[in-house]
């Protein structure tokens, strides 16, 4: 993609430096509708790139098409790029090649506004032909009105500059035999490309409206924007100054109505219909307007509406802008008061959710279902309630509509009015009847939705009208639950007189207050523990609210719970207390409050830690100190027999291990087994703490410590050169080896941590050195693409051959390809089945490399042991891409391996 970008920033200098190292020219931009690097650089108008892509020593293609079948030379066509033109039929560019519209090049020149002006510049007037009879055959075809006429000229060669004896080019010649007004035309062209500024200026100089495409069916400028579904076209066009015929017929009879019908572009429908379209016109099926649409049956069943959002007819668009005067005339004409569109929504449910009151009334008194449900299930009482539309509400209802109907996940029009707080639409539905406890698939009522959305005047409302304050939702919260959740303490003090039960339980064994504790809700809290709610209750892991605000870190809700006498020593289902879990948050007001209420300083879990462990563990310094100064044993040991120092030493927390050393150091009771720490923090690769922990016991051999693993290998791994450096100053073992032999010079290379390898060959690391799979450091570099681990290895002179330019081709490396060509390494180097790079860059798929291999004169049907060629092999695994790259690069089809067997045998077989 590299090329793509220099292309687009007009960076010639750096395109000829990419191609130079083999960058694919041919390459298409699946990104970027399948472009190749020509295509970009014509599109960006780039002469100097474009003339060295036409360079011959690249090899450029320049009939390559794009998404949209368009060569280079339909570009340069499109925007008028005569000099690339040139440039393009000089390389050969074939001219007859049609894109996927059906165009030639000549086709796009003779659309565009100004391609009169268009001409071929040769160099030099010698180029023109002095044969005056010559140069008539060549005029004579340029007069037929045939697109192919001056194609035939290009393909055979003749002169399209050439002149007759009235300084007459074939262009001129063609441009005046042509029988359509091809400035009129350039209004398709317009269209076509959705220029708004190009299709007033046309209409501005008065061009002809009426024009017609009869290589598309006759259809005038306003048919065409009517298919493409351009509105701003459309809404431009229909303005009357420019006094377009909107009742104009193409070939098929068919007026700009008919083709809004057929291609589903309501709103186009709806702005024909306001022009003033005729619907009686006829086309040559005898169908009217009106016709065409009950033909239709419904939008939903036509594929060719796939390209609007929502398929609306007119009748929904006339009932989305409430006008009553188009519906009318819609529906006296035969149009279906129920139609649907593609969310199965007839044009009263658009009037319901846009409030037309009159609309509403209207489409009723003509027979329309009140009760017709959308793909959603919902009916025009639920949109109409949920918009909170009251008199819409109450005509639906007089009419007959269903109030307890329920939508697709279960809610009635009473659920979504109080979801969206329409506090003025419930006491209507509520009189006439709706379920005020019906709840949704999810066992929500109106009350708990409106709870939780925070409604209070809905909320007092429903509990006015005696709304079920105990009913549970799925997860067997009731509405207190919620409120409590939220901190609603109005709402809670309500729930509560009219009768909802303090201590209810979720599914998780949780009552109001652990939620209010756990959402940190002080006033809520304080008030259900002096309405009597267990201030001690536990959930399901036997956390009580005091372990849950703790959790949290709610300071203040913890001080009232312990005001109110919360016991701090109860333990979850790990043996957990509150103190555990404020020493793992580091919650030092919280650690200081427990303490000061008793808490016990050495309770332990199940696995036997006391809050000290917890807070080494997790490496919260400021917590740890609080719980020494307050008398926590240092020497406390876990299930493992370990104390907080070995928990603080395997996570590698340096400060923590520092503070607990020093006070260690001052108590002579408590003895450090200093070996063992050195232990832990190598296995676990903390340098830093390991070098902390030597400095109290210089000793080098522990620098080489449990399964023949040292912490140099640790350090490596995780690129610290500091450490590499200081532990080498140290005496630590260079040559030390792991279990497979790899050495710390291995681990750094396969890591790419290019300083460490710096540092370690620095001090003599052996370069050569082999581990158990005979991997050296730079074939494991190479194995994971670290192209500078791998220049600098080489620059130190590591040993290389085959195997690894062969293992860079699998993975797919390029840049570590590349710096081993330049090595020395051999391209074509065969491995020990006669493959080629080629071959292992083929049958891996990687196309880079493949494109690169080429561009440097691989030898593209070199066979292997089992004369299989590159195409052989990308067959074979089915790489498609890979396949077409080399066929595009000439490689042989009928290459046979042993068995007598082609590519194109391979590619069958998949």
């Amino acid at each position: 993609m590299e090329l793509f970008r220099a292309i687009e920033s007009n960076n010639l200098i750096q395109v000829q430096g990419l191609l130079a190292k083999g960058a694919w020219i041919n390459k298409k931009d699946k990104t970027n509708n399948n472009n190749t690097p020509l295509h970009v650089a014509i599109k960006k108008n780039n002469k100097d790139i474009v003339g060295e892509l036409l360079l011959p020593k690249w090899h450029v293609y320049v009939n390559a098409q794009n998404d949209d079948g368009d060569t280079p030379l339909h570009l340069a066509a499109r925007d008028g790029h005569d000099n690339f033109i040139h440039l393009l039929l000089r390389q050969r560019a074939r001219s007859d090649i049609r894109n996927k519209m059906g165009r030639t090049f000549i086709d796009v020149i003779r659309s565009q506004q100004d391609w009169m002006k268009m001409v071929f510049k040769k160099t030099s007037q010698s180029d023109i032909i002095p044969d005056d009879g010559v140069q008539m055959t060549v005029h004579e075809e340029a007069t037929k009105d045939d697109a192919t006429a001056i194609t035939k000229l290009l393909d055979r060669g003749d002169d399209v500059n050439s002149q007759n004896s009235q300084q007459q080019k074939p262009l001129h010649l063609a441009a005046n035999q042509n029988h359509l007004d091809m400035e009129a035309m350039g209004l398709f062209q317009a269209i076509e490309d959705r220029s708004l500024k190009q299709l007033k200026a046309l209409l501005a100089r008065g061009v002809r409206t009426d024009v017609k495409d009869n290589r598309n069916k006759g259809n005038t400028p306003l048919h065409f924007a009517i298919e493409k579904n351009y509105k701003e076209m459309v809404h431009e066009l229909l303005l009357k100054k420019w006094r377009v015929n909107i009742d104009d017929q193409n070939n098929n009879g068919d007026t700009p109505l008919h083709v809004a019908v057929y291609k589903g572009r309501a709103k186009c429908i709806y702005l024909l219909l306001k022009r003033g379209a005729r619907i009686h016109e006829m086309n040559n099926n005898g169908m009217t307007f009106i016709s065409a649409i009950r033909n239709l049956k419904r939008y939903t069943e036509q594929p060719s509406l796939a390209t609007e959002d929502i398929y609306w007819s007119a009748l929904h668009e006339a009932a989305d802008k409430g006008d009553t005067i188009t519906i009318t005339k819609l529906l006296d004409e035969g149009g279906e008061v129920d139609f649907k569109n593609n969310q199965l929504r007839t044009p009263l449910h658009i009037a319901a959710i846009k409030g037309h009151l009159e609309m509403v009334k209207v489409l009723i008194e003509r027979g329309a279902m009140v009760n017709e449900v959308d793909k959603f299930k919902m009916t025009s009482l639920h949109y109409a309630a949920m918009k909170g539309y009251k008199k819409v509400v109450q005509v639906l209802l007089d009419k007959g509509a269903d109030i307890n109907s329920t939508e697709i996940k279960g809610c009635t029009p009473l659920y979504l009015a109080a979801r969206c707080g329409r506090k003025d639409v419930i006491p209507i539905l509520l009189n006439r009847g709706a379920l005020i406890d019906a709840c949704n698939f999810d066992k929500y009522t109106p009350l708990h939705i409106a709870i939780t959305n925070e409604y209070n005047n809905v909320v007092q409302i429903l509990l006015n009208k005696s709304a079920d304050v105990n009913v549970n939702q799925l997860h067997n919260w009731t509405p207190l639950h919620i409120a409590a959740a939220k901190g609603l303490i109005n709402i809670v003090e309500i729930l509560l007189y009219k009768d909802a039960i303090i201590d209810a339980t979720t599914k998780d064994n949780r009552t109001p207050l652990h939620i209010a504790s756990y959402y940190g809700r002080k006033e809520v809290v304080q008030f259900l523990i002096d309405k009597g709610a267990a201030i001690d209750a536990v959930d399901k892991d036997n956390s009580t609210p005091l372990h849950l605000a703790v959790s949290n870190g709610h300071s203040e809700v913890v001080q009232t719970l312990l005001e109110k006498k919360a016991n701090i020593n109860i333990n979850t289902n790990n043996n957990w207390t509150t103190l555990h879990i404020a020493a793992k948050r580091n919650a030092i007001k919280i650690v200081e409050m427990l303490l000061h209420q008793g808490a016990d300083i050495e309770c332990t879990t199940s696995n036997k830690c006391t809050p000290l462990h917890i807070a080494a563990q997790n490496g919260r310094k400021e917590t740890v100190q609080m719980l020494i100064d307050k008398g926590a044993r240092m020497d406390a040991t876990d299930s493992k027999n370990w104390t907080p120092l070995h928990h603080a030493v395997a996570k590698g927390h340096i400060e923590v291990v520092q503070l607990l050393l020093d006070k260690c150091d001052k108590n002579d009771a408590i003895k450090i087994d200093n070996h063992m720490l050195l232990n832990i923090a190598a296995q676990n690769g903390h340098s830093k703490v390991f070098l902390i922990l030597h400095n109290r016991e210089a000793n080098t051999d522990v620098f080489t410590l449990i399964d023949k693993y040292s912490l140099l290998h640790n350090a490596a791994t995780n690129g610290a050169s500091e450490d590499i450096q200081v532990m080498l100053n140290k005496g630590a073992n260079i040559k030390a080896t792991d279990e497979n032999w790899n050495t710390a010079l291995h681990i750094a290379a396969s890591n790419g941590h290019l300083e460490v390898v710096q540092i370690l060959m620095d001090n003599d690391a052996e370069i050569e050195a082999a581990n158990n799979d005979n991997m050296t450091p730079l074939y494991v570099a190479v194995l994971n693409g670290h192209n500078k681990v791998a220049q600098l290895l080489l620059n130190k002179k590591a040993k290389f051959d085959a195997t690894q330019i062969h293992v860079a081709a699998a993975n797919g490396h390029l840049e570590v390809i590349q710096i081993l060509l330049n090595k020395g390494a051999k391209i074509d180097t065969i491995n020990e089945e006669c493959k080629t790079p080629l071959h292992t860059a083929a049958a891996n798929g990687h196309e880079n490399v493949l494109e690169f291999l080429i561009s440097k004169g691989a030898k593209i049907d070199a066979p292997d042991n089992k004369k299989r060629t590159a195409l052989f092999l990308a067959a074979e695994n089915n790489m498609k891409n890979v396949v077409q790259i080399l066929i595009d690069a000439g490689a042989a089809i009928e290459a046979t391996n042993n068995y007598r067997r082609t590519p194109l045998h391979n590619a069958a077989s998949k």
